[in-house]
């Protein structure tokens, strides 16, 4: 499944994951990207869904010691409402060097309501790594309103 389209069902299917968090008193970013940020990507035509736009950065390669084989960013009004990482499967459904990354930055995560999936919240801020699809996902309080925007726009496409 393309990134854009696995975005696309993750902010359309309800992006929250259920289980305990472990909040950090660390920022959450990937690569330095916050949720909030003003960051300058390209996206094609139909990539743009009113006030929101999918975009990638090509520079966005590795990610914890993995490699990242696709990356999608949701921009609401142009500032990051959502961060997608595709990591690398190469070594199975394992991402332990990530987790143990993620954990040296964020602290300890709580484990979430699936398998192998582990979150980190910080204010209005979530990121979770869910080893076994191999994705790391940044979110912020704008969530429900992206994916509101989006799926009135594939809604107006019936």
């Amino acid at each position: 499944m393309d990134i854009r389209a696995g975005l696309l069902v993750l902010l359309i299917s309800g992006c929250s994951v259920p289980g305990l968090t472990s909040s950090t008193s660390v920022p959450l970013d990937i690569k330095g990207i916050k949720i909030g940020d003003h960051i300058t990507c390209e996206s094609n035509s139909e990539d743009i869904y009113n006030n929101v736009r999918l975009c990638h950065l090509v520079d966005l390669t590795t990610f914890g010691g993995a490699t990242v084989d696709e990356n999608t960013i949701a921009l609401l009004d142009e500032k990051v409402s959502i961060i997608k990482l595709a990591l690398t499967q190469r070594s199975g459904f394992n991402q332990a060097e990530v987790l143990s990354a993620m954990a040296s930055k964020f602290g300890p995560p709580a484990r979430g309501g699936q398998p192998r999936t582990h979150i980190w919240t910080n204010n209005r801020d979530t990121m979770y790594l869910d080893e076994i699809r191999g994705t790391v996902v940044l979110y912020g309080a704008d969530l429900d309103k992206t994916k509101n925007i989006m799926s009135i726009f594939k809604s107006n496409d019936l």
